[in-house]
């Protein structure tokens, strides 16, 4: 399983910052754990804004359940002003007709259209190129990955990472702590060898 270092998602970031959009499409991924296509298809009626602290709630793909994160200060900040103007059901990040994907409601109402999931990746690749990231780690589940393991390194019990991933069942989760398991073991085996 391959996901990036704290240094390595940090400068992928940094290097998105010049992009309010592709910033918040990677922080958003990177924070809450989603899949590319669950932060494509964003809408303004998943963030509760009516406190100081902003909330974002996702359905999570692939059966998995509801989460709902608590945005740091400064990201609640540019969500605010990036989703000021915006309908319910308008999606965060815009798609355009060619490069995206639209939906229509029972009532026949066509609701805007959402980025596509190669835009996001080419945004998510030009912005791991910048920062210097290896070659296995361009794809975008890698955010996924990444916040998985920064909580499981960071002493996080698991039943708290199944839930703040949304997995379903445990096994999901497992799947990080089998990693972190292996590393150590390496780790070990590399320092005890004589």
């Amino acid at each position: 399983m391959n996901y990036m270092t704290k240094d390595e998602i940090s400068r992928v970031l940094l290097a998105a910052q010049s992009n309010r959009r592709d910033y918040l499409m990677m922080y958003l991924g990177y924070f809450a754990g989603l899949r590319a296509m669950e932060v494509c298809s964003l809408q303004r009626r998943h963030f509760d804004i009516s406190t100081a602290a902003i909330y974002v709630t996702v359905q999570r793909s692939k059966g998995s359940g509801k989460t709902r994160h608590q945005l740091p200060s400064a990201i609640a900040d540019l969500v605010r002003e990036h989703i000021r103007d915006m309908a319910p059901n308008d999606y965060l990040f815009k798609g355009n007709r060619r490069t995206s994907v639209s939906r229509t409601l029972a009532n026949g109402q066509e609701v805007g259209a959402h980025i596509g999931y190669t835009t996001f990746y080419q945004a998510f690749l030009k912005y791991c190129r910048l920062a210097g990231i290896p070659e296995s780690l361009h794809f975008p589940h890698c955010l996924k990955h990444t916040a998985a393991m920064a909580l499981v390194k960071s002493g996080m019990r698991t039943e708290r990472i199944q839930k703040q991933l949304g997995h379903k069942n445990l096994t999901s989760t497992q799947a990080y702590l089998d990693v972190l398991q292996q590393e150590t073991d390496a780790e070990a085996y590399r320092a005890l060898a004589l």
